[in-house]
Parts: C-alpha cells; sequence; structure tokens
C-alpha cells in the first residue's frame, strides 16, 4: 500500500515538472529574445521583440512593420509564431537557435500548408549590446558538411533533401556529411537539411579528381555587392577576377522551377549555391536573379 501511494505520488511529482518545463522553456526563450537584434553594424536597421509580444522591423531607423509574437512548445523544438496583419494569411514560422552571441532564425514559408516546411530565408543576428559582426569559423570538433563536385564544375547547383529515394548518407572518418554533386549540378539526398550548421557556414566545398580534393574558395552575396558598388576594386587584393569562387544562395527558389529541373516533384527543402569566375559573377543575370 506504502509502496503503491509512493509510486502515485512519484508519477504526479514527475508530470508536475513536465508540466512546468512545457510552461517554463517557451517564457525562458521570450526572457532570452525579447530585445534588439542587429544584422550586421547597421545601428539603424534591426528586428526587435518586445516583452508585450511585438515583432518589430526598422529599416534605417524607420519602423515598417509591427505585428503580434508568440512563443509555442511544438515536440522538442520552440517556435515562434508571427501573426501578419491579414488575417487570410498564415501565421509565419520562425525556428530559434542560440548560438553563443548570435540568434539564429530560420523563416518557413507561409503561403499554404503544403510549403509550411519549406525554408524562406534564415538570419544570423547579434544582441544589441554587441557591435561586433558575426563571426563565421569552423572550430575543432566541429561537424561539417563537405560537399564533393567534378573538377572544373562552374554553374548552378542544387540539393534537395529528406528525399526518401535520394543517395545514400556518406560521412567522412571524422564523421562529417559527405554530398557528392552530379555532372548536371543536381543532387538528392536522404539527409535532413542542417539550416543552422548552414547559417553559421560549416561547410566547405571540393573538387575531386582522382582522389585529390582541391577546396574551392567561398565568397558571399555581401561581398560581391561590395564589390560592386566599389567599381570591382578589392583593397584588399583578397579577390581576383579569373578566380573561382562558391557562392550560396539560401533555399527553396521556385517550385516550379525546381520541380523542372530535377524532372519530378520535389517536396523537401532545395539548398542553392553557384560556382564561377568573379568575373562571371559580376556580369552574369545569374547574380541578379539567382533563380
Amino acid at each position: 500500500m506504502i509502496k503503491r501511494y509512493f509510486n502515485n505520488k512519484l508519477n504526479y511529482f514527475l508530470l508536475f515538472i513536465f508540466l512546468l518545463g512545457i510552461q517554463c522553456f517557451p517564457r525562458d526563450m521570450k526572457n532570452k529574445i525579447v530585445g534588439r537584434w542587429y544584422i550586421g553594424n547597421d545601428a539603424e536597421s534591426y528586428i526587435e521583440f518586445t516583452c508585450e509580444g511585438r515583432y518589430l522591423i526598422y529599416a534605417q531607423g524607420l519602423k515598417i512593420s509591427d505585428m503580434p509574437y508568440q512563443i509555442d512548445q511544438e515536440n522538442d523544438s520552440t517556435i515562434i509564431y508571427i501573426k501578419q496583419l491579414d488575417s487570410l494569411k498564415n501565421d509565419i514560422k520562425v525556428l530559434p537557435k542560440f548560438d553563443g552571441e548570435n540568434l539564429i532564425l530560420v523563416f518557413y514559408k507561409s503561403l499554404n500548408k503544403e510549403l509550411c516546411s519549406h525554408i524562406d530565408a534564415i538570419g544570423v543576428l547579434r544582441k544589441e549590446s554587441t557591435s561586433l559582426p558575426v563571426e563565421y569559423s569552423i572550430l575543432p570538433g566541429d561537424k561539417i558538411t563537405k560537399y564533393y563536385l567534378n573538377d572544373s564544375f562552374t554553374g548552378k547547383a542544387y540539393i534537395a533533401y529528406n528525399q526518401p529515394k535520394g543517395i545514400l548518407k556518406e560521412f567522412d572518418e571524422k564523421g562529417n556529411r559527405i554530398l557528392r554533386i552530379a555532372e548536371t549540378g543536381l543532387c538528392k539526398t536522404q539527409f535532413i537539411e542542417n539550416p543552422f550548421g548552414y547559417a553559421m557556414r560549416k561547410f566547405k566545398f571540393f573538387y575531386l579528381h582522382d582522389a585529390i580534393l582541391k577546396e574551392i574558395p567561398q565568397i558571399t552575396v555581401g561581398t560581391i555587392h561590395m564589390l560592386m558598388n566599389n567599381n570591382h576594386l578589392d583593397v584588399d587584393n583578397k579577390y581576383h577576377n579569373d578566380s573561382i569562387y562558391v557562392c550560396i544562395w539560401g533555399y527553396n527558389p521556385d517550385r516550379g522551377y525546381l520541380n523542372e529541373i530535377f524532372g519530378e516533384r520535389i517536396m523537401g527543402n532545395v539548398e542553392q549555391f553557384q560556382i564561377n569566375t568573379l568575373k562571371n559573377f559580376f556580369e552574369s543575370m545569374v547574380f541578379k536573379n539567382p533563380y
């Protein structure tokens, strides 16, 4: 009798702790997320989560958006839902994660339920009190994704994730993920996308020729814009017009376009990047419209 009573008390206690955790975890997230968050060093452009539950967007000091938000717990994930002003539109689903001083926000498409699992955009932001830019680095022990491409490949490449009939998962001796891109620039893989690793640039690109790997240097869209605005001049002499670089474009361009190039209906998230000379990045219409 005593044992049964004790077990019942223990079960109630565990249930209480479980429910307490469900209630407090979103609250803890809200305490951490409230405040201004900046992209880069522009002090007048930022987003702000208020303690009253408002999601604000400022551009050059002007408030351009004000929407309510709420934080929910779904399975093992904390989700932010931003309610759009148009009642006919679905809520914007945002998956947050803290990485040191950084806040990573993964925004999902909200047009319809079919696309609600598709990533729309990813932002890496810094807290109001921190003026330093985001540091992207691969530290010892970090697990990364390695992209292998045929020697001399240039052009656009697309990786479709979570494909049941895709290429089997492959890892190197250190447990890093390996993705092999076909000559067509297409890859269907059984891997699940990793938007947080993607946001913090935990990846490397390689040309593969006769079992020899040659790393492809990376360049960001922001750097290309900066060089274009500077008449293609690089004062640090780090980038060269005729050198090959890889530039990542994000996730999920037009779904109809993706279905066409893959030759089938693609339901998972699709990652995209382009490899080209810096000169071609400047001149190509692809840069102006990566889709």
